[in-house]
């Protein structure tokens, strides 16, 4: 076959451009930078919450503190929101005022961060309190003025200040938690995300607990002795519970974006230089990837591989979104492995594309998730 030529002489073909490099919007996440906390821990019943809100003061202070990062309630810490959700009860003081929008928006065009903070807290559900082995459950608070009986979720609780009502971490308040996250991060795009209280103090033995610890225990008689007898289980367990939360709300993080992202026509994960070798990594039959993420890629371990370097400069690059692709391909999206997880996250502290902070989390020392705490502590 032949090919048809301009008379002139054929010009060299000229090498091909190198890509430059995608510049990480994450990148802040790995610099010194200032925080600063802004608590707004209003009552369920309190006259004066709000009375002298000025969404534009609270700004022009708030960038007069010289911080770069602001955590701003989305929700006070018993579940009543400070924005107009359809989950969440809105703090009736508001008179319907979006109070976390109005700050966050303001911050964000100033040029600060925003962490979205909620509490774990609970004050409508006493049916998700904990359990705790050998005592009784909390009692519940008489009912707030502007609270509707017949309503579940509006069965909202006067909770004098300095009390708690903890819900099980098993209970269904985490679907609730998921969902609260989903609606934050796709109708305000934060910065970062913060979950407060989320721990169960001590041993829970309510009705969403107590399966998996006869099963745990090996009989109906739970006792403090039966589970010191079977403790690494039980902390595994309890391990597992919390770190599933955490790759809940990382891949909610990541799934909201993707849907805002669509209805503006836009792609979401976005696409990076490091995807390619992850991929390529993850595809290597030579490569004991699985075995070797979960040893945090000790290669004293599992034998390595030519495929093993390429994985860990991609993860360790801050342009990719390395969370999501590798999750796929290690098959985490369904059933998180606590194991693999960790050893993701010792990697880099820029794996997460949006970054999920959880206070107090009820693990042991060993299963901590550094690489996420490190970004705001």
């Amino acid at each position: 076959m032949g090919f048809a030529m301009n008379r002139a002489q054929a010009q060299p073909a000229k090498p091909a451009e190198t890509a430059s490099p995608v510049a990480s919007p994450h990148g802040w996440l790995n610099q010194r930078q200032r925080i600063y906390w802004y608590d707004q821990y209003a009552l369920n019943d309190q006259e004066t919450a709000f009375s002298k809100y000025d969404p534009d003061r609270i700004a022009s202070e708030l960038k007069a503190t010289g911080a770069d990062i602001v955590a701003v309630y989305a929700a006070n810490q018993f579940s009543v929101a400070y924005y107009p959700s359809t989950i969440w009860p809105m703090h009736p003081n508001l008179k319907g005022r979006d109070y976390f929008g109005e700050v966050s928006s303001r911050l964000q065009r100033q040029g600060q961060k925003v962490i979205a903070y909620i509490n774990w807290l609970e004050s409508r559900h006493p049916e998700w309190y904990m359990a705790p082995l050998g005592g009784t459950p909390d009692s519940e608070f008489p009912l707030a003025s502007w609270a509707q009986p017949d309503n579940p979720d509006w069965r909202v609780q006067r909770v004098p200040g300095g009390s708690w009502r903890y819900a099980c971490i098993n209970s269904p308040r985490r679907a609730q938690v998921v969902a609260i996250a989903r609606e934050i991060i796709e109708q305000y795009h934060p910065d970062g995300f913060h979950l407060d209280m989320f721990f169960n103090p001590g041993v829970c033995v309510c009705e969403y607990c107590r399966p998996t610890l006869e099963k745990i225990c090996g009989t109906t008689e739970i006792t403090q002795a039966a589970i010191n007898a079977h403790w690494r289980e039980f902390i595994d367990w309890r391990s597992e519970c919390s770190s599933s939360l955490i790759a809940e709300l990382s891949g909610g993080s990541v799934e909201a974006r993707r849907r805002a992202a669509a209805r503006l026509g836009l792609v979401y994960p976005p696409r990076s230089q490091a995807v390619g070798p992850l991929q390529a990594a993850l595809s290597d039959p030579d490569a004991d990837v699985r075995a070797n993420a979960a040893n945090g890629l000790a290669l004293s371990g599992p034998p390595a591989s030519k495929a093993v370097p390429d994985l860990v400069v991609a993860l360790e690059d801050p342009a990719a979104d390395v969370r999501f692709h590798a999750a796929n391909a290690l098959g985490m999206l369904d059933a998180p492995s606590l194991a693999v997880i960790n050893a993701l996250v010792r990697l880099s502290g820029a794996i997460f594309p949006f970054f999920v902070v959880i206070d107090n989390p009820p693990w042991c020392s060993s299963c901590s998730f550094p690489g996420v705490s490190r970004s705001v502590r």
